[in-house]
Formats: C-alpha cells, sequence, structure tokens
C-alpha cells in the first residue's frame, strides 16, 4: 500500500511540475513582442472563404508557400492570450516529446529537457520562439517528427 501511495505522489509531484512549466512558459510567450511580419498578419482580415483563397494564392505566389503555417498565425494572432497559450503549449509539448525520446525517466529528466528546449542560442529563440510567423512554421512540424519518434521508438521497443 505505501509503495502505491509513494507512485501516486511522485505523480502528482510530476503533474505539478509540469503545470509549473507550462505556466511558466505561458507567461514567458505572453510578452513576446510582435515582430517583423507579425504586423502584417494582424492586418489581414479573412471575411470569407473567398477572400482566405485570394489571400492563399497571393501569398503564394508573392511570399512563400508556407499556407498552413500563416493560416495557423492568422487563427491566433488576434488574440494575444490565445497565441500565448497556443505557443507555450507546443513549447510544452516538444519539451514533453524530448523527455519521452531520452533514457532519462526522472523528474530530472523532464527539467532537463525543459531546460534544453529554452536553452537554445539568442537569435534562434528570437526567430522561432517570439516571431509568430516563425513559430508556427518552424516550431510545430518540430513537434510533429518528435511525436514520429516517439511513436516509432514505441513500436520498435
Amino acid at each position: 500500500m505505501d509503495k502505491w501511495k509513494k507512485r501516486s505522489r511522485e505523480q502528482s509531484a510530476v503533474f505539478v511540475m509540469l503545470l509549473l512549466f507550462l505556466g511558466a512558459l505561458f507567461m514567458i510567450a505572453y510578452y513576446f513582442p510582435l515582430v517583423g511580419d507579425d504586423f502584417y498578419g494582424i492586418d489581414d482580415y479573412i471575411t470569407s472563404v473567398r477572400s482566405f483563397i485570394e489571400w492563399a494564392v497571393w501569398h503564394w505566389e508573392n511570399t512563400n508557400g508556407r499556407i498552413l503555417g500563416n493560416t495557423t498565425v492568422l487563427l491566433v494572432m488576434h488574440s494575444r492570450i490565445g497565441r500565448a497559450f497556443v505557443r507555450a503549449f507546443i513549447i510544452w509539448l516538444i519539451m514533453i516529446l524530448v523527455y519521452q525520446n531520452s533514457r532519462i525517466r526522472s523528474k530530472a529528466g523532464y527539467l532537463l529537457s525543459y531546460l534544453y528546449v529554452l536553452a537554445v542560442p539568442t537569435a534562434i529563440f528570437s526567430e522561432t520562439y517570439s516571431w509568430t510567423f516563425g513559430f508556427f512554421n518552424y516550431v510545430p512540424p518540430v513537434m510533429l517528427v518528435l511525436f514520429y519518434l516517439v511513436m516509432v521508438q514505441k513500436e520498435f521497443s
């Protein structure tokens, strides 16, 4: 019985730690300023399916082909809290997926993966985490690759 109580306490501690990480990530993401072409994204108002298609075609022809990432930006751009939560949640998932891909199975493993995800060089941090268009074009694909690696690892072990 004591073994189950100890395990339950450890799981509760990990859960609280993960929620604290998510809260800290939210606070960091909330204070990211709009930079570069984020101001253009905030001015793009899509009012119908037709205006979205026109917007997508124009961006495909004139800027880049990252329609999925740019569309995600349009969905979250007008809410600072929503934008911060989605960013924090994706970074948090990356942290958990890094932990899942590692062989360290302890609370220290979560802490190391948290620090690993945040301890990137300043230039990379500013170009991927704080820049809204950069974030939604580059970070979710990394999350999906890590998720794929976790699934493959489970399949072959």
